[in-house]
């Protein structure tokens, strides 16, 4: 499954351009050392950027570390951080819980399992999306489609998503975002969450109004 390191570190340059140091949480699973291979091969773009990796700590030692992280020009990027250098595992959920409790500094991601539970953003990956469209080629393929039929899909469907609950946390405007981003947890206005009931309130008030006239 692809995600897209490099997006999201691009992303997080534009939104602080003061950005200095990126401490990268990454584990030693197989996935985790994908990740870092994957890292290393694009570090080269950004040579003003220090890369710090947090990736063979037991979890009170990374959450330790995570806490102590408090200058305004460095950022968190949470790659995958389910197994310790202990090899305790947590769910996405727990970890995720945890890294952003002790985290005083913006997190980014790549996964939509992390999105909603502590990143702010990044150009995030999502499992059931590019688990459907690997299903349609396949209920294709068992329809009769030729292989060298179906589409090649070159466009990435990842996309830029932001949570407007850790701007806020942050002080993060929404005009500082990259272009065609998408937010969500937007507070919703009292109008906008109940638009068919002030409608209806100020239909109400109209006749009533017109009928006294």
């Amino acid at each position: 499954m692809s995600i897209d390191i490099a997006p999201t570190i691009e992303a997080a340059r534009h939104i602080h351009p003061g950005l200095g140091t990126i401490h990268v949480i990454n584990d030693q699973t197989l996935t985790g050392k994908n990740n870092r291979l994957m890292l290393d091969a694009l570090a080269h773009q950004w040579p003003s950027l220090r890369l710090v990796h947090l990736d063979s700590l037991s979890w009170d030692a990374l959450t330790q570390t995570v806490a102590g992280i408090t200058n305004t020009s460095s950022i968190i990027l949470l790659l995958s951080y389910t197994t310790d250098a202990a090899g305790v595992s947590l769910s996405y959920r727990e970890s995720i819980r945890r890294i952003r409790a002790a985290a005083k500094v913006p997190l980014y991601g790549v996964w939509d399992f992390y999105l909603g539970r502590g990143i702010l953003g990044g150009m995030i990956t999502s499992g059931l999306d590019q688990g459907r469209r690997a299903a349609r080629l396949a209920l294709a393929l068992s329809r009769g489609t030729p292989a060298g039929e179906l589409p090649i899909l070159r466009k990435s469907p990842n996309q830029l998503v932001f949570d407007a609950a850790e701007m806020a946390r942050f002080g993060i405007a929404q005009d500082r975002l990259p272009p065609g981003s998408t937010v969500i947890n937007l507070p919703q206005s009292f109008i906008r969450e109940y638009f068919p009931l002030v409608v209806a309130a100020l239909s109400f008030m109209l006749i009533v109004t017109a009928t006294i006239i």
